[in-house]
């Protein structure tokens, strides 16, 4: 009877070995579908609100881009970036929900498309703000740009679903700079100075109330 008692608590012992085992793997396997599904995730390269590259596609593609530029090596080449921020999309969420607020995001991304020419990329860096690449373009290739989105943008604001369109002020402001040839000896330089003196540009007329397209 001792021998049978024994062994059964071998046994019990056995089958809660067994047991932790399996936990164990199956944890291992969760782990790992978690870790792949992270990276597909993060490989996406859509913003799922605006249909533009997000951060990861876009950098991808300003990257791409700064290596051609520099590879010319064109003393008169040029390469542009435009750094384009929502004005009070915070207020906007506040008072009349982030539904509409989405609407107003989603339309100047619109805008933004419509606006650029086939070969160049734009993406939502973050919230509301967007970056444009416009390969080839001095400061005259910008000025053209600036004019399409702004006339764009007041054709499609007024599509939004709501008479709320007409209690708001919506509007955008932009920074830009163009590199040229010789600025920058490498991507992470080009990259570097693009994103700071667009990006200053850009809240330094924001501040002064300038350089704002509504």
């Amino acid at each position: 009877m001792k021998y049978i008692t024994n062994t059964t608590k071998r046994l019990d012992n056995t089958t809660k070995l067994l047991r932790a085992d399996e936990i164990k793997s199956q944890l291992k396997k969760l782990i790992s579908e978690n870790s792949r599904l992270r990276k597909e995730i993060k490989d996406l390269k859509i913003d799922p609100l605006t249909g533009l590259n997000n951060r990861n596609g876009g950098e991808e593609a300003l990257e791409a881009e700064i290596n051609r530029f520099l590879r010319s090596k064109t003393n008169d080449g040029a390469i542009s970036m435009i750094f384009i921020d929502g004005d009070n999309i915070k207020a906007i969420n506040d008072k009349y929900g982030h539904m509409f607020g989405d609407m107003v995001i989603k339309v100047i991304a619109k805008s933004i498309k419509k606006s650029q020419r086939d070969y160049d990329t734009s993406y939502r860096y973050g919230g509301d703000e967007f970056i444009v690449i416009l390969p080839d373009t001095d400061e005259i290739g910008v000025s053209s740009f600036i004019k399409r989105i702004s006339e764009s943008l007041k054709k499609e604001i007024h599509k939004i679903p709501s008479g709320k369109i007409d209690c708001i002020n919506v509007s955008i402001s932009y920074g830009h700079h163009t590199l040229r040839y010789g600025e920058a000896y490498n991507v992470d330089s080009a990259i570097e100075i693009l994103l700071k003196k667009s990006d200053k540009m850009m809240y330094k007329n924001k501040n002064k109330n300038k350089n704002k397209i509504r």
